[in-house]
């Protein structure tokens, strides 16, 4: 499995081509074993570059021009959580139930330890 490394995150080079709601998200990220998980929505923001479209990202990644889950649910309702466009680097929230992309990622200092 190929991965990027960037600001001490370790990311997936690629994108699963298939969307699912947020609970299938965690769970799949999570299936995926050695550390991988769903990214919070700062990390996603993070990686996220304004001065670019299609994908607006800062690594060499293939990833879909499109909506991708975080791990971050909306503080004042818990069936929302915030999603990510990398077409554009916008945000939004949606409903848990709602289906987009998954990117996994995991921490690299967790790596280091193993």
């Amino acid at each position: 499995m190929k991965t990027l490394k960037y600001e001490k995150l370790d990311w997936m080079r690629q994108n699963l081509d298939k969307k699912m709601n947020w609970e299938e998200a965690i769970d799949y990220c999570e299936s995926l074993g050695n550390g991988w998980r769903l990214p919070t929505s700062k990390e996603l923001m993070l990686i996220t570059d304004h001065s670019k479209a299609n994908p607006a990202i800062k690594i060499d990644a293939q990833v879909k021009s499109d909506w991708y889950w975080s791990s971050t649910t909306y503080v004042t309702n818990t069936g929302f959580a915030w999603v990510v466009g990398l077409k554009d680097g916008g945000v939004s929230i949606v409903y848990k139930t709602s289906n987009y992309y998954v990117w996994p990622v995991r921490d690299i200092a967790k790596l280091e330890q193993c």
